[in-house]
């Protein structure tokens, strides 16, 4: 506050009274408030000159978040999709504030599709209502085929008495890196049955929940 001084026509120097008053820093946002600040001078008959000064004190800067942050859009397979950051804030008024956190996924019919998107949000916001927010997307795709596990050739005889031979072999299976994987015998014999005389080609086809496949 300012330090002022007074001269009277009559008594010369008087002396200046201050008084301040400061309202509404004891609510729940005491970065906003107002400041009233008086002067007043009189002189020994009663006269007297006043100034009035009113600051009003405003925050209108929102907080920051101290971290750097990630980028607004990814487009990930369904195994790696990253892990939702942790933010921190800062107000140049409040200080330290909270951020709040929601996380919702769209475009998902149930636990096996695996095409969806993650929506990712964070809010901070000071008590003046100032607020800074960041959203995320995370676009969830599948495009990777399921692994058969592989089987090698087979050389047999035949079975006494047959032109062929009763063939037992491994039944392939399939991992997949969103879920499960139907396999199929879409070639050749089963496992157990009789093969004829010559090459017989075997396939087994594996199909993820998404559509795609594999062979071996």
């Amino acid at each position: 506050a300012m330090t002022f001084t007074a001269q009277d026509n009559c008594s010369g120097s008087v002396d200046v009274l201050f008084t301040e008053e400061i309202t509404g820093d004891e609510d729940e946002c005491a970065n906003v408030y107002t400041i009233t600040r008086n002067w007043v001078a009189a002189d020994c008959a009663g006269n007297e000159t006043s100034f009035t000064q009113i600051i009003n004190v405003i925050d209108s800067d929102a907080p920051e978040f101290n971290e750097t942050l990630p980028e607004a859009e990814l487009t990930v397979e369904c195994d790696n999709v990253p892990a939702a950051m942790t933010f921190t804030a800062q107000d140049n008024c409040s200080g330290s504030v909270d951020v709040l956190f929601e996380e919702s996924i769209s475009n998902r019919d149930s636990d096996s599709d695996f095409d969806y998107t993650i929506t990712r949000t964070w809010v901070t916001s000071d008590c003046a209502g100032n607020a800074t927010s960041f959203v995320q997307v995370i676009n969830i795709e599948d495009n990777s085929a399921p692994i058969l596990t592989e089987q090698g050739d087979i050389t047999l005889n035949n079975d006494p008495n047959l032109c062929g031979a009763i063939v037992t072999y491994s039944v392939p299976t399939a991992t997949d890196n969103c879920g499960s994987a139907e396999v199929t015998l879409t070639e050749g014999f089963d496992s157990g049955k009789e093969f004829p005389i010559g090459t017989t080609k075997v396939t087994y086809t594996a199909v993820d929940g998404n559509g795609n496949t594999s062979t071996v």
